[in-house]
């Protein structure tokens, strides 16, 4: 709900405030918001504005993520291309872990884990390889850690397999 064009003192623009509620987890429970802006209303009426905010939030939140959880700052290279490729690398770590986290290890405590905490816990599990006669490693993972025996579970449960990068050989 709109509570209209409210004039500020001092202030020579016109602030619209807009009224909000969201459902959370539990039913029949409602958490409310407000967002306040200069957006005149022939441009975005109450829901596009709300939808405009949300988009610029989500958006807002990842740089956030990739500063403070990816690593994505104090760049080690100042040519283009080399940021680009860094950028991108992180891209497909984020979407690697939110895939893992949302298909390898559905249904279990894990799965339900920010992308802060699967960095500091789950993806820091030891590993080491292990040659076999066949032209084929396999990786090693600790019998004590609780993530890798959830990923270990997981994949037996799931028919998944990986795909082999054209730089893996």
């Amino acid at each position: 709900a709109e509570l209209g064009i409210i004039k500020l003192p001092d202030c020579s623009y016109p602030v619209r405030v807009i009224l909000g509620r969201t459902k959370t987890a539990k039913p029949q429970v409602f958490q409310y918001f407000h967002l306040i802006t200069t957006i005149p209303e022939r441009s975005k009426d109450d829901i596009e504005l709300v939808e405009f905010y949300n988009t610029r939030q989500t958006i807002e939140a990842f740089i956030k993520t990739g500063k403070n959880v990816l690593n994505l700052k104090h760049f080690r290279v100042r040519n283009f291309y080399g940021i680009q490729f860094t950028l991108a690398l992180g891209l497909l770590a984020h979407n690697f872990m939110s895939w893992a986290r949302r298909e390898i290890f559905a249904g279990t405590p894990l799965a339900r884990m920010g992308i802060r905490e699967f960095v500091e816990q789950a993806m820091r599990v030891p590993a080491r390889l292990k040659s076999l006669e066949i032209d084929m490693p396999i990786t090693l993972f600790p019998e004590t850690s609780v993530y890798a025996q959830a990923m270990v579970r997981a994949t037996k449960k799931k028919s998944s397999t990986q795909m082999l990068l054209p730089f893996s050989n």
